[in-house]
């Protein structure tokens, strides 16, 4: 063994195995200058090992330190896992469940529409129920389009996010009075006698609404406006994370938006059974739905 390769093992001369060991032990029997490095590096271990020997802590104190530790009160550590979630639940929540609520909203709202396609844009007008859905949703889009897109600290945002609610109420609330409806006649039309039930006064068969055009795209730009609602509201609460350039870039892209919605929604009004200006009109809010949803997606 050379000197250059002896002393790469020097410092780990004890845990070589009995080969290089000896291989290790011959050099240094033959070499002085290998040999005085070995002292050396001996010598200065043993100081090492007298130098632990003398710090070693008395087992007394040891003892000391468990009671102490003992004594200590620790915190529950379901509280602290608790704490934990909660936390990361919260920070999820405000930055995914307003624009997944929204794409969810927008998804069903597509998938009604294209499963009704097929019947003609000219079939009669419904009944008292379908100018209640146009108004209503007329009065949505007038609201949408009259007020800013991101509330500030005088037009406050949850109150997007109050009307929607309560639209959703009134539709809920016009289900349920149906079905009740249809419980008090079923209830009319029978009688308990002699443990059977015996028909009396039948009533004639309920005619299901059929669907029209004009309640298709009426439900189709309510479903438009409320994902509109969502977005707006859950990037006017983040709006000072956003890049100020940007959002004069996306401030002026839904302006010119905005001022197409309008145009088109006019043609739709004037032409209720042309397609083309259906189509552009619901394109239009599909848009600014997508200008919202990249702007969302530059706050995650």
């Amino acid at each position: 063994m050379k000197c250059e390769e002896c002393l790469i093992f020097i410092e780990e001369h004890d845990e070589l195995d009995l080969a290089m060991a000896g291989e290790a032990a011959a050099h240094l029997d033959t070499c002085a200058a290998c040999r005085e490095l070995y002292e050396e590096e001996r010598r200065e271990q043993e100081i090492y090992a007298r130098y632990l020997l003398a710090v070693k802590p008395d087992p007394v104190m040891w003892e000391k330190l468990e009671a102490g530790i003992k004594r200590e009160p620790s915190a529950p550590r379901n509280f602290l896992f608790h704490n934990w979630t909660k936390n990361i639940i919260e920070k999820s929540r405000a930055n995914f469940a307003l624009p997944i609520a929204a794409t969810v909203l927008l998804v069903v709202g597509i998938t009604f529409i294209v499963n009704h396609t097929k019947q003609p844009l000219n079939a009669p007008r419904g009944e008292a129920a379908t100018h209640t859905k146009s108004e209503v949703a007329e009065r949505e889009h007038e609201r949408v389009i009259s007020e800013p897109t991101f509330p500030n600290e005088r037009a406050d945002g949850l109150q997007i996010a109050k009307s929607a609610k309560l639209e959703l109420h009134e539709h809920e609330q016009s289900d349920v009075t149906y079905l009740k409806g249809m419980r008090t006649n079923k209830r009319g039309a029978l009688s308990l006698r002699g443990g059977r039930n015996v028909a009396r006064h039948p009533l004639p068969p309920r005619r299901m609404h059929e669907v029209t055009p004009d309640e298709l795209v009426s439900d189709a730009e309510r479903l438009q406006l409320r994902a509109i609602a969502i977005l707006a509201l859950d990037i006017a609460t983040r709006r000072p994370e956003l890049d100020a350039a940007k959002v004069v870039q996306y401030e002026e892209a839904l302006v010119v938006i905005d001022r197409t919605i309008k145009d088109s929604r006019l043609a739709v009004r004037a032409n209720p059974n042309d397609p083309v200006a259906v189509q552009h009109m619901l394109a239009a809010y599909g848009k600014k739905i997508d200008v919202l949803e990249e702007m969302a997606s530059d706050l995650d």
